[in-house]
């Protein structure tokens, strides 16, 4: 049993160290997208609603990669679980819409890579024309196809 405790620590350990570096990893990109993002509000019109948004946005992706370096992907599990706890149906409502959302971005991502999204495109020239040929035999007073069931 203690091989079996031994195992999970160190994967537990190797999960932990792989996560918190990942963590820091997206808090680079986002830092450097909120750089940029600030540096793009700077060429624009001072003052302007646009201006003042994008330098919001910046800001809020600044304080989110202070937060990532900070506390790490243990930070936030932590803040998680506590907002399962004060905020249960919050948590639950929030679980949903993430799973719904990542569903989607999965199944669009399929579509994409297996060329579903073009064989749509297939499918509706195909009706195109067999519409066309119904038609076309109506006028010379033939018997249509029926269409595919």
């Amino acid at each position: 049993m203690s091989d079996t405790n031994g195992v999970v620590e160190y994967l537990r350990t190797r999960f932990g160290k792989e996560a918190d570096s990942q963590a820091h990893r997206a808090a680079r990109s986002i830092r450097q997208w909120s750089d940029e993002l600030a540096s793009a509000s700077d060429t624009g019109e001072p003052g302007s609603p646009v201006d003042a948004a994008m330098q919001e946005i910046a800001g809020v992706g600044l304080r989110a990669a202070d937060y990532l370096d900070q506390r790490g992907f243990a930070g936030i599990v932590e803040d998680v679980k506590d907002l399962a706890r004060r905020r249960p149906l919050l948590f639950a409502a929030g679980a949903v819409a993430l799973g719904i959302v990542i569903g989607r971005v999965l199944a669009s991502a399929r579509d994409v890579s297996t060329g579903d999204a073009s064989s749509s495109e297939v499918s509706r020239e195909a009706s195109s024309r067999d519409a066309s040929s119904r038609e076309a035999s109506l006028r010379e007073g033939r018997t249509p196809p029926l269409p595919p069931a």
